[in-house]
This record gives C-alpha cells, structure tokens and sequence, in this order.
C-alpha cells in the first residue's frame, strides 16, 4: 500500500531515488549578470553546461539540486547536455517543458542529464546571475 503519507521513492523502469549524504557545499557552476544566454544554440556556447559527471555515480539519470536566480527576474530553462530537440528559443515559442524557474529567488529543481552527466541552462534576461548548487539527490 502507498500513500501520500509513504512515499514512493522508486520511478518507473525501477529507477530509484538516492539522497546525496554530506552533499558538496557551495555551487558547482554559476554565470553573472551580461552573460548571452536567452537562448539554446546547436552548440553550447549560449548557454550554461553543467558537468555532473564527477559528482554523481555512473548510471545517473537526474539529480536534484538548488538553482538559485538573482539579480533579476526571468525565465530559466534546463535540458540535457546538448540536447538539440528543443527549440533555439524557448521563451519566444511554445516550447515550456524545459522552463524550471519563472522568478527571482531559490528553488529545489530536478534536471534530467544527458548520458555524459551535463545540463545546458539558459534564461530569458542576461541580467540575471545563476547558481546551481552540487546535487543533494539523484536517480539511478
């Protein structure tokens, strides 16, 4: 029996959630204000990637992590690492399933990684300075 006071924990395919025990501290990648990245390119220059592969176990489908907007408010879009099924520009179309955060402040999100452990992260206003914090979960 489950219920929402008993978690599930495990995903279909049998993936299972692990909690991250002493998690790094601090940020493992962040830009600042004036940095060109309103939009995903074919290459990832326009955007913010983010390397897990030397924090999460090999198999890692998602982690979960803090992503924190400052300065500025605007929209944050995450995808896998190269990823190029998006569209180039994902504020100015329908494309909403990559949007993690609408507003200033700090927020718990999950990102799906690729399969060399990246996200590439764009925002629709380059005033906004981005931190994304070491992971606390992941899924294997």
């Amino acid at each position: 029996m489950n219920s929402f006071q008993q978690p599930n924990d495990n995903e279909p395919g049998g993936a299972t959630w692990h909690k991250v025990y002493n998690p790094a501290t601090g940020w493992i990648a962040n830009k600042t204000s004036s940095w060109v990245s309103d939009r995903f390119s074919s290459t990832p220059t326009d955007c913010l990637t983010v390397d897990f592969s030397s924090v999460v176990p090999v198999g890692t489908k998602a982690v979960l992590v803090t992503v924190d907007e400052a300065t500025a408010d605007g929209y944050v879009f995450a995808r896998p690492g190269g990823d190029t099924n998006y569209s180039n520009t994902p504020y100015a179309s329908a494309e909403w399933s990559a949007l993690i955060c609408r507003a200033r402040g700090s927020y718990r999100v999950m990102l799906w990684l690729s399969s060399t452990y990246t996200v590439d992260l764009a925002v629709t206003d380059t005033a906004v300075d981005l931190y994304v914090s070491y992971p606390v979960g992941y899924l294997l």
